[in-house]
């Protein structure tokens, strides 16, 4: 796998987490929640944010954690189901799965989990506009489906991943 850290200056705002109200959940645990907001730029993007408003990133206690390992594994799971489902293999081709993401850090801190379903083409870099070919309400119902089976079946099949 390939990662990178960035640590963005302060005058770039990523806080759209305020903005914006939680819509398309996915799944909740006791202190996280997982959602595709309805002004996602990427098909099946998810976001995981903290119950608790008005919290950094640096203010999770060690208690949370595992709340957190827990929703962060099952929402790059489902993801992952949802990118080896023969139904959206018209959206990303043949390309290997993968996902970026960025934790938010400020006062109402989330993470953003951008799948790669998709490659930005002339228009979204010529004019910079983000064309989502996935309603964000469907996505987050296929996800939660996905979320729901996993949690209740002893382990997920993903079509076509490896073993």
């Amino acid at each position: 796998p390939h990662s990178q850290l960035v640590v963005v200056p302060k005058q770039i705002n990523l806080d759209a987490l305020s903005r914006e109200p939680i819509s398309n959940v996915v799944m909740e645990n006791t202190h996280y929640v997982t959602y595709c907001p309805d002004f996602s730029q990427w098909p099946f993007e998810k976001w995981v944010a903290p119950r608790q408003q008005g919290t950094r990133f640096s203010d999770v206690i060690d208690s949370e954690l595992p709340d957190l390992a827990e929703i962060l594994h099952s929402a790059t799971r489902s993801i992952e189901v949802a990118y080896h489902d023969p139904r959206f293999l018209h959206i990303h081709g043949a390309t290997p799965f993968g996902y970026n993401y960025y934790i938010s850090s400020g006062t109402n801190w989330f993470i953003r989990i951008i799948p790669r379903f998709i490659h930005r083409a002339g228009f979204e870099l010529g004019t910079g506009l983000n064309v989502n070919v996935m309603d964000p309400a469907t996505a987050a119902g296929y996800l939660k489906e996905v979320t729901e089976k996993s949690t209740t079946a002893p382990s997920v099949e993903v079509p076509g991943a490896p073993s």
